[in-house]
């Protein structure tokens, strides 16, 4: 069921299943349940301002369209209200129909995800249309480079990757943070335990990057690697018996991190963190990172 099918909603309202104080009108439900109220606080940090909703659907909705339409606003206090109702409206689905009873800020930091990510694919498939435009010519088959492409303003953007080699005593890993001007902010490389398998590898780098991006204090964070296979066991909320114990540290170090969020990049994407980790079998220590950006690194960003 759409979010829009809401319009058709049964005008026989029952009382809210969830917080039992109220008819579970549309403005009810998205907005003043107990626990819409409590999902709608979670982003009041993001949206730079506390949201009051009234007892009129019509004005509350007309409230957040004149958010979305305020131009010099950045995207995601634009559009995250309309993915937050979403979530509100799936949360409530999922409490009938499944029993399944989430936190209130869960669903906020799931509305984030879920409108960087839409944010991110929307803008690589206009970047994809334009290389393609007829108008500029034939489409050859000339494969085209792809280039690293940067977060919204306020945002960070962390690539990693990590190199398996087997039977090696050590996983290499390398990780770079830049802004959303292409700035590095800060870089690193690093020789972790050993791993047996290349998405053990991945989970370690991965793991590695988060725990380097909490002690540093950022908080903003799109992480991105190109393991797809690991991407989606930890997107999907998935598990894999032979990396349970890595799944549980990262989701606990992602909890830590309710405004970030994991992608897939290519491997052209990710040049610069592969360099990185293939760094790291040139150092005598087992973990190094940099403030200023090497010289060697520039090529690959």
């Amino acid at each position: 069921m759409s979010f829009w099918s809401l319009s058709n909603y049964s005008t026989t309202f029952p009382v809210c299943q969830r917080c039992c104080c109220g008819d579970e009108t549309i403005n009810h439900l998205l907005f003043k349940c107990q626990f819409a109220e409590v999902v709608w606080r979670c982003i009041n940090t993001t949206m730079g301002r506390v949201l009051i909703f009234t007892d009129n659907l019509e004005d509350n909705i007309k409230m957040l369209i004149n958010i979305q339409q305020q131009q010099h606003q950045p995207y995601i206090v634009q559009y995250l209200p309309f993915w937050l109702m979403w979530r509100i409206w799936k949360s409530r689905n999922g409490f009938i129909f499944r029993k399944i009873n989430r936190h209130p800020a869960t669903e906020a930091t799931k509305a984030e995800q879920d409108i960087k990510e839409w944010f991110d694919n929307t803008r690589n498939a206009t970047s994809s249309n334009q290389e393609q435009n007829p108008r500029n010519g034939p489409i050859t088959r000339r494969r085209q480079t792809k280039r690293w492409n940067p977060p919204p303003v306020g945002w960070l953007k962390c690539n990693f990757d990590s190199g398996y080699v087997e039977g090696k005593t050590y996983t290499r890993s390398g990780w770079i943070i830049r802004d959303s001007n292409g700035t590095v902010i800060r870089s690193g490389a690093s020789k972790l335990q050993q791993a047996h398998s290349v998405l053990q590898a991945e989970a370690l780098g991965f793991l590695n990057a988060l725990q380097e991006v909490w002690n540093q204090g950022l908080r903003y964070v799109w992480f991105k690697g190109d393991n797809l296979e690991l991407i989606n066991l930890i997107n999907k909320q998935q598990d894999h018996q032979r990396i349970l114990p890595l799944l549980f540290d990262i989701r606990y170090w992602m909890a830590k991190l309710p405004h970030s969020s994991l992608g897939h990049v290519t491997r052209e994407e990710n040049k610069a963190a592969d360099k990185l980790s293939h760094f790291a079998t040139e150092m005598f220590s087992q973990s190094q990172s940099f403030h200023v950006l090497s010289r060697w690194l520039t090529e690959y960003l």
